[in-house]
């Protein structure tokens, strides 16, 4: 039986309509962490766009810096199968090498200037599956293996591993794995399968609304991290994420329209996560807190 992870979604059924709400449901991570304020503000609100539900996230050219840049995002809470709930998004990963996950999630950028990513230290990144580092010892530089970023005009997906224990600036393994124009104001709809590894037992494939962009094995795709050297398994991050300070390069707000994510586990398959049906499985309907989701078709 396939297992959805209790991940987020706003459907009819959800009424979650403000950051409280999303904050004490376990919805969203830490307020002070995520480039939110207190209530939400314009920073996150509850939208209905194209006949969906969804939220819409911006950043304002006026916010603090937030962890080394200008950011609004939400880290998809999930339970483990022990019923433990987080806001680590897969926190029974824990570090486990070659453990396979299932990601699905659709986004919607508004038309902006985008050349000013052409400028050295600039970046915008709408969607991460991220790592958490270890602490004891503390590796250097900690990046999302899996990164959707927005370059001059282009969508570019991208990839960081690494074999050694203590991941430093040097011992990356950097590639782009997809990159296409990017358009504005339509939905993106992505599949992602993964199977975790830090050694060459790795495996990554895409799909594109319905169309595979990507597929490898035997590859590098995640930092060696471990739960005994303080590392806490992979998450995801879905919203706004840019450098600091943006009015260097760009004085407008950013804005992205988000659908939700699914996790699935190993057992999961292309047809589940995404069915003929779309409504069968997405938007996602409510969720009980400390259990898993089964899906039942």
């Amino acid at each position: 039986m396939a297992v959805f992870f209790k991940s987020w979604g706003l459907d009819n059924s959800l009424k979650l309509t403000d950051f409280a709400s999303l904050q004490s449901s376990g919805i969203i991570g830490n307020a002070s962490t995520h480039g939110f304020d207190e209530s939400g503000g314009v920073y996150c609100q509850r939208e209905l766009k194209d006949g969906y539900q969804c939220f819409k996230m911006t950043v304002l050219p006026s916010d603090p810096i937030t962890a080394n840049g200008h950011r609004t995002e939400v880290i998809p809470s999930t339970s483990t199968a022990s019923g433990v709930t987080d806001y680590v998004g897969i926190a029974d990963w824990a570090g486990y090498e070659s453990t396979e996950r299932w990601y699905r999630f659709s986004f919607l950028l508004p038309e902006f200037d985008t050349t000013w990513l052409t400028n050295s230290g600039t970046w915008l990144v709408v969607t991460q599956l991220h790592q958490d580092p270890d602490t004891s010892p503390a590796d250097i530089v900690a990046n999302p293996p899996i990164a959707f970023e927005i370059k001059d005009g282009y969508l570019v997906i991208s990839n960081i591993g690494c074999a050694d224990e203590v991941t430093i600036s040097g011992n990356r393994v950097i590639r782009e794995l997809y990159r296409a124009p990017l358009i504005f104001d339509e939905w993106y709809d992505f599949v992602i399968n993964v199977k975790w590894s830090w050694t060459n037992r790795g495996k990554i494939r895409i799909w594109s609304d319905r169309k595979e962009i990507y597929h490898d094995i035997a590859a590098v795709n995640c930092a060696n991290n471990s739960q005994a050297r303080g590392a806490d398994g992979n998450y995801a991050k879905i919203g706004i994420y840019t450098h600091f300070p943006v009015t260097d390069y760009y004085d407008k707000p950013l804005v992205i329209y988000h659908r939700g994510m699914i996790v699935g586990n190993e057992s999961c398959s292309f047809s589940e996560m995404f069915p003929e049906s779309t409504s069968a499985v997405y938007p996602i309907g409510p969720t009980i807190a400390g259990s898993n989701i089964s899906y039942m078709g």
